[in-house]
């Protein structure tokens, strides 16, 4: 049987679970994420948001791997901020499901992939910080929202050779990437290596020691069968999940 691989959901912004007028509630994942999971060989299976910590984890028994997709902002209460003046939209049911989804998928030995958002939750799992707000927090950070179709790259990222990244990339030191964040990984934990940063010193690498887990800030999913370095990310998710 082809490796199951969990995708997180998110809340659309405006609605809730209790959202009682129109719109209804809608919990989605965008379609890119779930095409290069099949593409890759894998059964993507869409994971909601769910009040009950233990319900969350006990998602983690049916999957073989996670895909932790890009989405809004992560709220600062879960890395022991207050909110920034120039936050975004949050939503806490997420952020929630996918701390204990990383924390039993790292427990149990399965793979996860952080895209994006994704990498930034990864962080966050482990105790780390991120900048909430790239442009004021960091001085000398570029725009990393471009405004060109996301599609095509905006930024190189410097890929640390020696890194499962690197391998990933074929052992390229330099990757033309997407960028559509204003908020990214700033303090990690030691178990992590940074395996990519881009020329202003933002962290778009970041991987554990057990080779299980890898973030990356950019956006694999829409240059997917456009270049090189984008299907190789999947396929090791997959292949990883495997066994």
């Amino acid at each position: 049987m082809k490796p199951v691989i969990g995708i997180t959901c998110g809340n659309a912004p405006g609605t809730s679970r209790r959202t009682v007028e129109a719109p209804a509630p809608i919990q989605y994942v965008q379609r890119p994420f779930i095409d290069c999971i099949e593409q890759s060989g894998g059964i993507p299976l869409l994971l909601p948001c769910l009040e009950d910590r233990d319900t969350n984890e006990s998602l983690m028994e049916m999957i073989d791997g996670l895909l932790i997709p890009g989405g809004v902002d992560a709220d600062p209460r879960f890395f022991g901020g207050v909110p920034h003046a120039k936050i975004g939209t949050v939503d806490p049911e997420k952020d929630l499901l996918e701390i204990a989804l990383i924390d039993g998928c790292s427990a149990a030995g399965k793979p996860v992939l952080g895209l994006c958002r994704g990498i930034q939750m990864i962080a966050i799992a482990f105790g780390g910080e991120i900048y909430q707000d790239l442009a004021s927090e960091k001085p000398g950070a570029f725009n990393h929202m471009q405004n060109s179709p996301m599609t095509f790259p905006s930024h190189d990222v410097q890929i640390e050779t020696g890194t499962l990244l690197y391998e990933l990339m074929g052992n390229q030191q330099v990757v033309p990437t997407n960028s559509s964040h204003h908020q990214a990984v700033n303090e990690i934990l030691e178990q992590f290596t940074i395996s990519g940063r881009t020329s202003d010193g933002v962290i778009e690498g970041l991987e554990h020691e057990d080779g299980l887990l890898l973030g990356v800030q950019w956006h694999p999913e829409r240059t997917y069968d456009r270049d090189p370095w984008s299907r190789p990310l999947f396929d090791w998710l997959i292949s990883t999940a495997a066994g």
